[in-house]
């Protein structure tokens, strides 16, 4: 075997659990990191944290889901295009994706950057103002520097990758 699964061929039913089973055990994985969390919240604290960590937990249950989703839906227009060898298509493809990642990461560090800090204050309410405020103070800067540069700097080598692409075929 040459290493690649060849899902046209054979038991669609069989194709299609293999296909599914890595997002199924991502949720399984996401379902069980949350129940864990409300476990131990649970033990040693009151309704209103327990609480606080269940609708916490179906929030970053759904983010991820949205997430994952766009990712499918980005691998099946990427997997068209290249199945049609249509490499412009592919490369624009992939550079809308990348785009779309971009803007969602930085809209999602911009909406939930500040809510950091104020759920670190809650939490952590037996530190003085001066002990919570100086490393949210340096540590948001890097994640704002990294929710940004990141996504940039992946677009970037596509965008470049493409640009060559598109530089040999106006050649050739």
């Amino acid at each position: 075997m040459s290493g690649k699964n060849d899902l046209t061929q054979g038991s669609v039913g069989k194709n299609l659990v293999l296909f599914a089973l890595p997002y199924l055990l991502s949720s399984f994985m996401q379902t069980f990191y949350g129940m864990a969390d409300l476990f131990v919240v649970g033990l040693y604290n009151g309704s209103e944290t327990t609480t606080a960590v269940s609708i916490g937990s179906q929030v970053m249950h759904m983010l991820t889901v949205i997430i994952v989703g766009l990712a499918m839906g980005s691998t099946v227009l990427i997997g068209q295009a290249v199945g049609r060898e249509d490499r412009r298509e592919t490369a624009q493809v992939t550079g809308n994706t990348v785009t779309l990642f971009m803007v969602v990461s930085l809209a999602m560090t911009v909406v939930l950057g500040p809510l950091v800090g104020t759920a670190v204050g809650e939490i952590f309410w037996f530190f003085t103002y001066r002990l919570t405020v100086i490393p949210i103070l340096v540590i948001l800067p890097i994640f704002l520097a990294l929710g940004a540069l990141v996504p940039l700097w992946t677009y970037r080598s596509v965008a470049r990758h493409t640009i060559v692409e598109r530089l040999r075929e106006a050649e050739g």
